[in-house]
């Protein structure tokens, strides 16, 4: 399967549910007061200039909450603004957070 990676920036109260993936990128991706809900995996990073910003979102509900072993990172806000339900896999780890200006 090819895939195309584009520079994206979700708009506010995005929801993404019941998907394989809820969201993939290559590139950057902004998520703010959305919902990753129902999926097999909520969010992947591919590659090592991927990132994912969470902002105010709920991730819940997933076989797995994020996978970023391809590469990237999956970075929140200080002070944590997001909410990870229990219950989910994690593959690899968020980065460091970004502080709210």
């Amino acid at each position: 399967m090819q895939r195309h990676y584009l520079q994206l920036i979700r708009p506010c109260h995005s929801i993404v549910n019941s998907n394989q993936l809820g969201a993939e990128t290559g590139g950057t991706l902004i998520f703010s007061k959305s919902r990753i809900v129902g999926n097999s995996t909520g969010l992947v990073t591919e590659g090592s200039g991927a990132k994912i910003y969470l902002a105010d979102c709920v991730i819940s509900g997933n076989q797995d909450a994020w996978d970023t072993t391809s590469g990237g990172a999956i970075i929140g806000t200080w002070p944590g603004t997001s909410f990870i339900a229990p219950g989910q896999i994690e593959i690899g780890s968020l980065g460091p957070a970004v502080g709210l200006k």
